[in-house]
This record gives structure tokens, C-alpha cells and sequence, in this order.
């Protein structure tokens, strides 16, 4: 494991690069975001396609984001639930688990989903 950390937040238009140590939270830019994910109007959206999700349950693990091919480039926001699970592979191939904490309540000003990510490098240490 890369590493784990907690209390990502990410308001509209606003990316997380979990390629580098710790992500990094900044605003959407097209050039940058091709190494991240982040939230567009009402979507958890990446580039590369390989979003997957999970229901709440058990902490998913390494082997089982790097087996699950679901992917999808986007999750509806009302799509997510506190405990729902998604697993990433990055552009740079490393695995992240996202654990969603806080999904948007219409007293949030402004909207915003909270995770925990847990970033594995990918598989032959690509």
C-alpha cells in the first residue's frame, strides 16, 4: 500500500490526483485532469474510464478493485450513499479505493462528497 488517507473532499468542478503523495485537491483543469478524479455537475467523473462501484460493505481489497471490470467514466452523486465503495485505476495504473464518508445533503453550501482513499501501486509496480 501507497498509503491511506482520510477526509478528501471535493466541491463541483474540483479534481483529486491520487498519483501523487498525499493527493492533492485543486480546480478542475482539463490538462490536469487527466491524472485524477473529480466532480462535475452532479458526477464523480475520471478520464480514463475505470471507475467501478461497490455497496456499501466490508473495506474492498487490492486483489478485489484490481479484478473488477465494471468500469464506467462516471457516478451519478445521487448514485452514492455513505459506506459506497469505488475502486480507480489511475492513468499511472496505481489502484485506489475510494470509502465515501459524506455524500451532498441540500443544507451543504456548497455541495460536496468527503472519501477516504486507499492507493496501491498498480500491478509490476507500474
Amino acid at each position: 500500500m501507497l498509503g491511506h488517507y482520510t477526509g478528501i473532499e471535493l466541491t463541483s468542478f474540483h479534481a483529486a490526483d491520487l498519483d501523487v503523495d498525499p493527493p492533492k485537491v485543486r480546480d478542475y483543469s482539463p490538462l490536469e485532469f487527466l491524472e485524477t478524479i473529480g466532480t462535475n455537475t452532479g458526477e464523480l467523473t475520471t478520464p480514463n474510464y475505470h471507475l467501478v462501484l461497490f455497496p456499501p460493505g466490508p473495506a474492498l481489497t487490492y486483489d478485489e478493485c484490481r479484478s473488477a471490470t465494471r468500469y464506467t467514466g462516471s457516478v451519478g452523486l445521487d448514485q452514492l450513499v455513505n459506506g459506497s465503495q469505488i475502486c480507480v485505476t489511475t492513468d499511472k495504473h496505481r489502484i485506489a479505493l475510494l470509502m465515501i464518508t459524506h455524500t451532498p445533503t441540500p443544507d451543504d453550501q456548497p455541495q460536496y462528497i468527503r472519501f477516504d482513499a486507499t492507493v496501491w501501486q498498480g500491478p509490476l509496480g507500474q
